[in-house]
């Protein structure tokens, strides 16, 4: 199992995110919803209840706690487990009387939840300190893998005594001269911000990795059911028809034209109109009179229809699922260029779309090929790619942005080489998810050779309060404990007073 956590200030954002997605329109992805300590799991109301909560304690600037837990997809997990996992972790982190909404999404492989927590106790008012969470986390989560049979994890926090003890990552303050309070180590800045990049390239290479998955899995699944679809359509063809291709070629260019529906209502009841029926000899009058028959083929025309029916739409949901595969993969292409050229792709991506809407493609293209600088900040050379200058790497982005663009415009072909590019865009997502498995196996061992974020951010933590002298300690503990109480009373008196009105903003 993985855990990812982090902290917030809107509960609204989070949970609205966490019941309809980014889109607002992604409620199919939510498998089910729970509560612990809250008389409602209507995430809209679980927000306003929690927001009304965390006002309790107007020192906590970020009261939201966000802990996403994933199960590996070969895991075999029900609700009831998923829920045990849930509440150990919960115990362990001691916010068993905090209140927390659990929804658990179905839109990947894996099974995965997400918890919203709030970190003010509904009761004292108390802010839940996040001290060593993570830690706490992950050693939750091996001992519910050992107990439940799942795929053991090996979590990156594992060994940390040893490693917090080796020269890189020196305790601050314990080098004096002389009484002198030194500078926190500066070797454990540099592990910081490396073991920061290292995490946040970790955690955007999962994804990668796991939407090329998905976008491959989707293409070769659409392939296969739209072939097989038209498959049977035309051996149901061969039942009713004596020209079974004419046939097939009738009835697509009409499904094109008014509708699939509209196609097999008109076979399932005039099929005559799309070529000459099967017939067999059926003797009448005692046998005198001899004629054909087209009764059988006419019964079988309403089967033949819904299978007609059934291979339009299949094949049209492949055109929809290569399109958007293809237009998801090169938008990722567009912002990884974008993100090593600017120090804020997504504004970046955000004006390039702009322009598109107003001049179009070919033009916000060369705009961003010729005036990189006049879409967002650009990162300095020292960022930048070493082996490219800015201006080629503006119009390698162009390029690309140009490219993820048209993608959705794709044109639409016919089935045969429809399923050809589905299955080559498929081979492609899969080079990218093991591409995106080789260098999740790099960063792993890098991580490995380093101190765990949260035991350098103690350190360095520790280190900087080692240089307060205790001539400030003593004047910070005189000036700052009456000025809090009376801010605290200041401050709940101004939120009492506005409160309509911050409402209406959150709202």
């Amino acid at each position: 199992m993985i855990g990812v956590n982090s902290s917030g200030r809107s509960f609204r954002a989070l949970a609205q995110y966490l019941e309809s997605g980014r889109s607002g329109a992604e409620h199919v992805r939510v498998g089910w919803i729970a509560s612990r300590n809250l008389p409602t799991e209507d995430p809209q109301l679980v927000a306003k209840i929690m927001r009304a909560t965390a006002a309790q304690n107007l020192h906590v600037g970020q009261p939201v706690y966000h802990l996403a837990l994933s199960f590996d997809r070969n895991d075999a997990v029900d609700r009831a487990t998923m829920e045990r996992v849930t509440d150990h972790v919960l115990e362990a982190l001691k916010l068993t009387e905090r209140q927390v909404l659990i929804v658990a999404h179905r839109d990947r492989e894996h099974a995965h939840m997400h918890l919203l927590v709030n970190r003010v106790h509904p009761e004292t008012g108390l802010a839940w300190d996040r001290w060593q969470d993570q830690r706490i986390v992950q050693e939750v989560l091996r001992a519910e893998e050992q107990a439940l049979g799942l795929r053991i994890v090996r979590g990156r926090l594992a060994g940390i005594e040893e490693r917090a003890h080796t020269p890189a990552v020196e305790k601050s303050g314990s080098h004096r001269e002389k009484g002198r309070r030194q500078k926190p180590n500066a070797g454990l800045e540099g592990h910081y911000d490396r073991v920061k990049r290292l995490t946040t390239e970790q955690l955007e290479n999962v994804r990668g990795r796991e939407a090329a998955h998905s976008r491959a899995t989707r293409l070769e699944s659409a392939a296969a059911r739209a072939q097989a679809a038209d498959d049977e359509f035309r051996k149901a063809l061969t039942r009713v028809y004596r020209d079974p291709a004419e046939t097939w070629h009738s009835f697509s260019m009409l499904a094109g034209e008014r509708g699939a529906a509209e196609a097999s209502r008109m076979m399932r009841d005039r099929p005559e109109q799309f070529g000459m029926l099967l017939t067999r000899d059926a003797q009448h009058a005692f046998g005198l009179v001899r004629r054909q028959d087209d009764k059988e083929a006419r019964i079988a025309a309403a089967f033949t229809a819904t299978k007609g029916r059934e291979a339009v739409e299949a094949e049209q949901a492949l055109h929809q699922e290569l399109s958007d595969a293809r237009a998801r993969r090169l938008d990722d292409v567009f912002m990884g260029s974008l993100s090593e050229l600017y120090t804020d792709p997504r504004a970046a991506r955000s004006e390039f779309l702009r322009l598109v809407a107003l001049h179009g493609a070919e033009q916000a293209a060369s705009v961003l090929a010729t005036e990189p600088e006049t879409l967002a900040h650009l990162r300095t050379p020292m960022d930048s790619r070493a082996d490219l200058s800015v201006e080629a790497l503006a119009a390698s982005t162009a390029a690309a942005g140009l490219r993820a663009v048209e993608a959705k415009t794709a044109d639409v072909q016919d089935l045969a080489t429809t399923v050809r590019t589905a299955l080559d865009e498929a081979r492609i997502s899969r080079t990218d998810m093991e591409a995106a498995v080789h260098r999740e196996k790099v960063i792993r061992h890098e991580l490995r050779s380093l101190p765990a974020l949260s035991e350098l951010e103690w350190q360095i933590a520790r280190g900087a309060d080692a240089m307060v002298t205790p001539e400030a300690r003593t004047v910070k503990r005189a000036v700052t404990a009456p000025k809090t109480a009376a801010t605290a009373m200041v401050k709940r008196a101004i939120r009492d007073a506005v409160v309509g009105r911050d409402d209406e903003r959150e709202q």
